[in-house]
């Protein structure tokens, strides 16, 4: 099961996903807290769900875009998918 190519292709795009969303979710929050803005929350909570919308879909039809470790370590305890 591990030896699929299948599998180490959804790794890998999970793990690119994860990257990026850590990144520009750094750089969001630290570029919002050094402007001189009225509503840094406001422009946070935007960019970032700008960015998750965009890595879901490009991750979705890969490997189904869980982008979080722990969400896909939740859906394997439960059943939805497998562990590998």
């Amino acid at each position: 099961m591990l030896l699929n190519c299948q599998v180490w292709r959804a790794s890998l795009a999970e793990l690119l996903g994860t990257a990026v969303l850590v990144f520009a979710m750094d750089t969001i929050v630290i570029s919002s807290y050094e402007t001189q803005t009225k509503t840094p929350h406001l422009i946070m909570s935007f960019l970032i769900a700008v960015t998750i919308t965009v890595l879901l879909l490009a991750t979705f039809p890969i490997s189904g875009g869980h982008i979080n470790p722990v969400i896909s370590l939740a859906a394997s305890l439960t059943g939805v998918i497998s562990l590998s």
